[in-house]
């Protein structure tokens, strides 16, 4: 019992990890240098380090039969939200990596497609501490909100990919990043379904 209490707090200690990881890259601007993108995504990397140390502590409790069926449950379930916040976490660092490596590019990210990028960030960001409260305090009437805002994020999503297209029909944007950023559209989905 006391063990699991233990990784229930170490759990919403990732959570938080990722949540700073989130905030900061929608906090990022034009004028932000390499070195301030490697520290976030360093940050990314010690959240994912954690997550693979307490999935392997729990592991390692299934494997000593000890548990009732009831921790066995609340283990398995800490296991499955865990991943999903190491999901998240990892998907953020993805984007990161894309923003940079567009950035240093002439054929990078419109502004415009940054600015759609970090509304579906806030996005992300709102529905991702409404699932931690949910976890926090086990209430379920903030629910309805995660889903809502999911419906939100998938009116964006295609928003963004028809403003990209006028884009690039404009010649605002590259045609050569449309998989590029089809696939940050992609990433942002997945991250908003683990939310």
């Amino acid at each position: 019992s006391a063990a699991l209490h233990l990784v229930s707090k170490e759990v919403l200690r990732v959570s938080q990890d990722v949540s700073d990881v989130l905030m900061k890259i929608n906090n990022l601007t034009e004028n932000d240098k390499d070195e301030h993108f490697s520290e976030i995504i360093k940050e990314a990397e010690i959240a994912h380090s954690l997550s693979e140390k307490i999935n392997d502590y729990l592991s390692a409790m299934f494997a000593e039969g000890v548990m009732t069926e009831e921790q066995a449950n609340e283990s398995a379930g800490l296991l499955y939200i865990l991943c999903d916040i190491d999901r998240i976490g990892y998907l953020g660092k993805d984007l990161l990596e894309v923003i940079r490596n567009q950035k240093n590019k002439k054929s990078g990210l419109s502004k415009e497609a940054l600015k759609d990028l970090k509304k579906s960030l806030k996005l992300i960001i709102y529905m991702y501490s409404y699932a931690v409260e949910i976890i926090e305090n086990g209430e379920g009437a903030s629910l309805k909100n995660i889903q809502k805002t999911k419906e939100e994020l998938m009116q964006l999503d295609d928003k963004m990919r028809r403003n990209h297209i006028a884009r690039v029909g404009k010649k605002k944007c590259s045609a050569k990043i449309t998989p590029i950023y089809n696939n940050i559209l992609h990433d942002i989905d997945r991250m908003g379904n683990s939310c």
